[in-house]
């Protein structure tokens, strides 16, 4: 969650009035877009909310809309801790059974590890690569999620890491051939640190292997 809100603050803080030829949208229309129904929400595979919070690529019209001079641009932040904010955030305790985070790794770690499901048809394991358009049904296929993770390196001309958020914009900087300022970017939303589950090493192992299509997936990036 962190991650997602570090880059849609970076996003927000910039005003971009370059003119058509540069390839970007005005702010004034990227924000119209955003909060009207300008936009054929048909691009983006959702379940439920008129919105871009909750989306998932559409891989045939992602590979149809992208433009020659476009740049594809996503996010990915550590698995483990990206599911241990959204167990919290989203309350995923009662969707799985559990009464604890700690709990919930002890389930992964047994016969009950739960395979599929996502509360609200939306959300629960391997949140990345689901988003960016993986099936259930291959999260345990290690060939398909090979597969996949060489098609979102294919289809994206940069995928930020939010450890190296910094690090990310600097490339990001590059390739927009903008100043160093205009990639200023500041922390948001950021849960406090007494709110959070230290995650053991042990539990980090469990649910590492739990979440194996969004480790694969991870890996491939930050390497």
């Amino acid at each position: 969650m962190e991650a997602h809100s570090n880059l849609l603050a970076w996003l927000y803080s910039r005003i971009i009035d370059i003119d058509a030829k540069s390839g970007f949208l005005h702010w004034d229309m990227f924000n119209g877009l955003i909060t009207s129904n300008q936009i054929d929400f048909e691009i983006l595979v959702q379940e439920t909310w008129n919105k871009t919070w909750v989306t998932r690529l559409k891989k045939l019209t992602h590979t149809h809309l992208k433009l020659e001079r476009a740049l594809h641009i996503t996010t990915l932040r550590d698995p483990v801790d990206a599911f241990e904010s959204l167990f919290h955030h989203l309350e995923l305790a009662q969707f799985y059974n559990v009464s604890s985070f700690a709990e919930f790794v002890l389930k992964c770690n047994s016969t009950e590890c739960p395979g599929r499901g996502r509360k609200h048809g939306l959300w629960g394991r391997n949140q990345l690569s689901y988003s960016l358009g993986l099936e259930e049904k291959y999260f345990d296929d290690m060939k398909m999620i090979e597969q996949f993770s060489k098609e979102i390196e294919e289809q994206f001309d940069l995928v930020m890491i939010a450890e190296y958020f910094e690090e990310s914009l600097i490339v990001l900087k590059n390739m927009l051939n903008v100043p160093l300022i205009h990639v200023i970017s500041a922390k948001v939303n950021a849960r406090h640190n007494d709110s959070k589950h230290v995650v053991t090493t042990q539990e980090r192992s469990i649910l590492s292997n739990w979440l194996k299509a969004d480790i694969h997936l991870y890996q491939l990036f930050r390497r």
